[in-house]
């Protein structure tokens, strides 16, 4: 009777619609151990992975990457129902959009851009937040297009204290040059 009793019990069933794609172009995916930022990091997914969505707590979403063996929470708004396209590349944004992308950061509070022009020197604070996400590629592709749009010869990230994590110098002997301090 209990076998029967068993069988009876609804089965979870994952419908197409459970089966999303990571859309973080520029920073891979914190997977955090609970729903909520105050959970600690598990490891991070890039752009484009696949994930299966097993559970909702509000604007969390716990997730399972298959064949990765990665289980945990991710924020809601970092996935797609499709698969992203590859993130441009610095080349193929314009002038006005770079300037639109940078000033949408500065308006979030994300960076404050501090210009030197008799230096050519430009000093990038970014929050802690998000500076602890970028990887040394994604650290470099930020300074080349910050760079490009404010015209420095060297331009510097900082964190919130004021630290310098990462400096691209792109004029002199050594050009283009670029240090992780981290």
């Amino acid at each position: 009777m209990s076998y029967l009793l068993l069988l009876s019990l609804p089965l979870p069933v994952l419908y197409a619609q459970d089966f999303y794609y990571v859309n973080s172009p520029d920073i891979d995916l914190n997977v955090r151990l609970g729903p909520g930022t105050e959970h600690g990091v598990v490891t991070r997914l890039p752009h484009g992975t696949p994930v299966l969505v097993q559970d909702r707590n509000r604007l969390w979403l716990r997730i399972v990457a298959p064949g990765r063996g990665i289980e945990g929470w991710v924020l809601q708004r970092y996935l797609a129902n499709q698969p992203p396209g590859d993130p441009p590349t610095p080349g193929e944004l314009s002038r006005s959009e770079e300037r639109k992308r940078f000033e949408r950061l500065r308006r979030k509070g994300v960076i404050r851009v501090q210009t030197d022009k008799d230096r050519g020197v430009v000093r990038i604070r970014m929050s802690s937040l998000i500076w602890q996400r970028f990887n040394r590629r994604q650290q470099r592709n930020f300074l080349e297009r910050a760079s490009r749009l404010y015209r420095g010869s060297v331009v510097e990230l900082r964190d919130n204290w004021g630290i310098t994590r990462s400096r691209l110098r792109t004029k002199g002997p050594d050009a283009p040059r670029f240090e992780s301090l981290n």
